[in-house]
């Protein structure tokens, strides 16, 4: 075993493994490296230092948790070591983020981790006095066929030529490619249709949809977060300043038919005669009548939420005041009816912004 490895894995977890263990998140899920393995991979180096934001997040978020309910963390540990099924240690990861991020913010109230029973439920809730917040936790996975085919990818031996060692590349979109017109498409359906069913949210208290999108494959999105804006320009990597769809405004807010916008620029390219529409109605359009009162997003350096304004219980305010304390809260990120209530006014001006600007002789690189 490499011994930087190992220190990283006692530094996140604070011995919690056995030797056994260790191996067991350090070998390969279906070609696939595991969840732990790539949080603590001394090795992985990205641009955005997204791995390093999320390294920390997970050491801090398990030190919470092991203080206040060590008991917790031995309920999900077969999870967080499964090597046969790559979807159980993220979604544990996700909930441990999730749980120390909300035991960390609300240290007057009381944050608990529901049991699981046979009829669907929440995975936490917080407390203040006879009010009641349920929280459900979702950690997207790679769409399927892009994970079959990064497999093989991964399976294949080491390719030579002429007895030369050659370099591999493998370009995978996350959120699928296919059966839709651009990528942005598909993102923004695949978080749109996230607990679509809301089977786990209460009709009695109100209900907060917790999406983490901290995992080494998805979390390219975080740039998302920097605005609540629907629409922005550049994506952190090209001089050319485009336009493109914030797929998590569009996820929540977008109704059928709105325009999206992914790459287009006011001075080069082609004319557009007619950008791609979406073709469902967000989580939070009107029509769709969700139960669920707000949305969470959790990525590597961002936390943001994005409020129902239709939601049928108004989020308490002692939980919109406190839940700003959560680890890398971002109020210019989301989207909230605190403090004056203007919600539904600021989505009539993101809707015109959209229309605006796809009445404009815009043009697609």
């Amino acid at each position: 075993m490499d011994e930087s490895f190992k220190r990283n894995i006692e530094y996140v977890f604070n011995n919690f493994f056995s030797e056994e263990e260790i191996e067991q998140v350090l070998s390969d899920i279906n070609g696939l490296s595991h969840p732990i393995f790539d949080i603590v991979n001394p090795y992985c180096y990205d641009n955005s230092n997204n791995n390093d934001f999320t390294r920390e997040n997970v050491r801090l978020a398990f030190n919470i948790i092991i203080n206040k309910n060590s008991k917790w963390l031995n309920t999900i540990k077969k999870r967080l070591t499964n090597n046969t099924d790559y979807s159980q240690p993220s979604s544990a990861l996700g909930e441990l983020r999730c749980y120390g991020y909300l035991l960390d913010a609300f240290t007057e109230y009381d944050v608990n981790a529901i049991s699981t029973s046979s009829s669907p439920t929440p995975d936490f809730s917080v407390t203040n006095k006879d009010e009641i917040v349920e929280i459900e936790v979702n950690t997207p996975q790679m769409n399927g066929e892009e994970r079959k085919e990064l497999e093989q990818f991964n399976n294949q031996q080491k390719s030579t030529f002429n007895n030369k060692f050659c370099i591999r590349e493998h370009v995978t979109t996350p959120f699928g490619r296919k059966n839709a017109k651009c990528v942005a498409e598909n993102v923004i359906h695949k978080i749109t249709s996230i607990k679509e069913g809301e089977t786990q949210f209460s009709k009695k208290n109100c209900s907060i949809l917790w999406v983490d999108l901290q995992n080494s494959h998805m979390n390219f999105i975080n740039d998302r977060c920097r605005s609540s804006c629907p629409i922005f320009t550049g994506k952190g990597y090209s001089s050319m300043e485009d336009y493109f769809s914030n797929e998590l405004w569009y996820a929540t807010y977008a109704s059928k038919g709105t325009p999206i916008f992914e790459s287009v620029n006011l001075s080069e390219g082609i004319s557009v005669k007619e950008l791609p529409k979406v073709t469902y109605d967000g989580r939070f359009c009107k029509k769709r009548k969700s139960i669920v009162d707000a949305i969470i997003f959790s990525l590597p350096h961002n936390t943001i939420i994005y409020e129902n304004p239709y939601a049928k219980h108004k989020i308490p305010e002692w939980f919109i005041e406190t839940v700003q304390n959560v680890r890398w809260f971002s109020y210019q990120g989301s989207k909230l009816n605190f403090p004056d209530h203007i919600l539904r006014k600021q989505l009539r001006i993101d809707r015109k912004i959209i229309a605006s600007l796809s009445k404009k002789a815009l043009k697609h690189w």
